[in-house]
């Protein structure tokens, strides 16, 4: 599956003000609202994460999804990223390559789990072939505000004006899973100090 996405950090105040517009401008608009838990998994030295690479579990109420998405660097304003997933039945403690040659990963190396990030997710569905989402994430001790535009690459267009009519003009690629890594990494130093 390809996916494309604009992705913008936002504070509390904005995200809230922005959600509560597209309600009351659309008020006929499909909302979705969902939580994921996010399950990261690296290697101790962060290999995946330094490849562009998000290797991780997704819960939701009706499933767990193994996944590994390729993120890949276009020089667009906008991420893509190009992901394989199998539907697992528990979450494990640490995932070898060799079971899922489809991720492609390497087969050399055991992933383990690196902690959690749980996103409270509001989706408005669709307008105009965009899916507009708002997230709050939690990990870390950390909370921060995301608001998505995902579209298929023939309605970027359409993703840029959503954007405009929000005023959201500065898209941020740092995904979630590369700020949980981050965060992560922060906090080894701290630790090791």
């Amino acid at each position: 599956m390809v996916e494309n996405e604009f992705k913008f950090l936002v504070d509390k105040n904005c995200f809230y003000n922005l959600l509560n517009k597209l309600k009351e401008d659309y008020p006929s608009v499909n909302i979705h609202e969902q939580i994921h838990i996010n399950y990261y998994y690296d290697t101790d030295t962060f290999d995946l994460h330094k490849g562009n690479i998000t290797l991780r579990v997704r819960q939701t109420e009706d499933s767990l999804k193994l996944e590994a998405k390729q993120h890949l660097c276009e020089g667009n304003d906008y991420q893509t990223s190009i992901e394989n997933s199998y539907y697992i039945p528990n979450i494990p403690n640490d995932i070898r390559a060799t079971f899922w040659p489809d991720l492609g990963l390497s087969p050399w190396h055991n992933y383990k789990l690196h902690g959690t990030l749980t996103t409270y997710r509001t989706s408005i569905l669709q307008l105009d072939r965009v899916i507009i989402v708002f997230d709050r994430n939690f990990y870390l001790g950390i909370c921060d505000y995301e608001i998505e535009m995902e579209f298929e690459k023939e309605f970027e267009y359409n993703a840029k004006t959503y954007a405009g009519y929000l005023n959201l003009f500065h898209p941020n690629k740092l995904g979630k899973s590369t700020r949980f890594f981050t965060a992560k990494e922060r906090i080894n130093r701290d630790i090791a100090i």
